[in-house]
């Protein structure tokens, strides 16, 4: 099914902005966001260190401790330690048993 989003004229289009702020759901801004938020999960994974051979993501990049155990951080910032790895595939088990 393809769903039709009104392009709005008066928007600058392919800005991460124009998608966020603005609501803009055109190709141009959907793809601004999709290279954006690649580009900042391989920033994020790029920051992770090697622990008994898996991804761990240890810090923001503010230097802040990650909280483990939750599918955010195995999402977002690339963990696959044992405690985001279990909590993402619960996630993942419970969105399975809704659709």
């Amino acid at each position: 099914m393809t769903v039709m989003f009104e392009v709005r004229s008066d928007l600058t289009h392919g800005k991460v902005a124009s998608y966020t702020v603005e609501g803009c759901r055109c190709d141009e801004c959907r793809e601004a966001v999709r290279v954006y938020t690649a580009q900042v999960r391989a920033r994020r994974r790029a920051q992770r260190l090697t622990v008994n051979g898996r991804p761990f993501a240890a810090v923001d990049t503010n230097g802040d401790p990650l909280t483990h155990g939750t599918p955010y951080t195995y999402q977002n910032w690339g963990c696959r330690c044992t405690a985001c790895s279990r909590a993402q595939n619960t996630d993942h088990a419970i969105y399975r048993g809704r659709n």
